[in-house]
């Protein structure tokens, strides 16, 4: 008992360190033929892995054309372009929007001054621009600007995911065009923010499910016993396996995806399945012979080799997808094999000393 709660009191806190991320070449791997392609393509001096638009909008026609709107934003796109996700590559912009053609064509009309390579000062050279642009044959105008100049929007291009740096810069430019674009509504879309959201929903999905399941479990446990005390006894080394597999992905920056997800309430299962076999048969040779270390014995003796064969095969069969080029199952196969070893020495060393101490079934005789 001793040994086993100093390696869950040691492995417990790599919980904390716990990510999910969806990104793909970490959740498939490079072994793969076509995700090696993309990676290859991704980075790339022009590829990108994902992308996300900042638009503002007004209620006013031709609010955009107005110099001070373009300038604020085109300070939030240039903090946009230092962010992590979005440094710019060989020096090619990761972040694009109409501002840029409207700066160049501002620096040719000053005979190519590269002091005028900003946004006019004069609304009205604005609107003459966006028009001599329109008319030159330019065809990227309404792709970043509405029909009646309220809306302004521009691109950012991103070559990884990583979730929390996602949520962070996204946070980040909202906060901006709030305190730079009074009376605009700054809004992002994309699929950066459709992937932000689906990490953000997985984590809260996982932490319901598994409390959801922990407490259907106990109170199972308890009916099935009919008994609080031996109930939780049967949950304590149940919760030892979530506790490692938590502590080891923390540690070893294991990410928690839409498939390592399911490994915890499954391995909640198989624990609760083990543990009621187990505590159950103790229970039955303690009514015959009515001493607890002898009960306790004579399970070992049978149901605990049953447990310990059917461990084996389960971690066997799981193991086997360790020699899979895809990493998310290697992840699975190791996660699985790893929880179920837990469960069956938690069983082994934690269930009986328990039994031991708090005496469940009565006195003894």
């Amino acid at each position: 008992m001793t040994i086993f709660v100093v390696f869950i009191l040691g492995i417990a806190p790599g919980i904390r360190y716990m990510t999910v991320d969806m990104d793909m070449f970490r959740f498939m791997g490079t072994k793969i033929p076509y995700v090696n392609r993309l990676y290859e393509v991704v980075n790339s001096q022009l590829g990108s892995y994902l992308t996300y638009n900042i638009s503002i909008s007004y209620d006013e026609p031709d609010a955009i054309k107005n110099p001070k709107v373009m300038k604020e934003f085109d300070a939030l796109l240039d903090t946009v372009g230092v962010f992590e996700l979005t440094k710019k590559n060989k020096n090619t912009p990761a972040v694009f929007s109409i501002l840029d053609i409207l700066k160049e064509m501002n620096q040719t009309f000053h005979s190519d001054s590269s002091s005028y390579h900003k946004i006019p000062d004069s609304r009205e050279l604005i609107a003459q621009l966006l028009f001599l642009y329109e008319i030159s044959g330019g065809t990227k105008t309404f792709r970043w600007i509405d029909e009646d100049y309220s809306m302004l929007r521009a691109q950012v291009r991103i070559k990884k995911f990583n979730a929390n740096e996602i949520a962070r810069e996204l946070k980040t430019i909202k906060k901006i065009g709030r305190e730079r674009l009074p009376g605009a509504n700054v809004s992002i879309v994309g699929s950066a923010v459709q992937f932000a959201e689906l990490n953000k929903k997985i984590v809260t999905g996982e932490l319901n499910s598994i409390s959801m399941a922990l407490v259907i479990v106990g109170v199972l446990l308890v009916l099935v016993f009919g008994s609080l005390k031996t109930g939780l006894i049967g949950m304590i080394p149940n919760v030892s396996p979530l506790i490692v597999i938590g502590g080891y992905m923390g540690y070893f920056n294991s990410p928690l995806d839409m498939m390592t997800m399911t490994i915890m309430p499954m391995l909640l299962g198989i624990a609760v399945d083990d543990t009621i076999h187990f505590i159950n048969h103790i229970k039955y040779e303690f009514e015959k012979c009515g001493n607890y270390e002898s009960a306790i014995l004579k399970s070992f003796r049978t149901v605990g080799k049953t447990l310990a064969m059917t461990t084996m095969i389960l971690t066997a069969t799981f193991a086997m997808y360790m020699f899979s080029p895809v990493a998310n199952m290697a992840r699975i196969g190791l996660l699985s094999s790893m929880g179920l070893i837990v469960a069956l020495v938690a069983d082994y060393l934690m269930t009986p000393v328990l039994i031991l101490w708090t005496k469940p079934f009565g006195k003894e005789k």
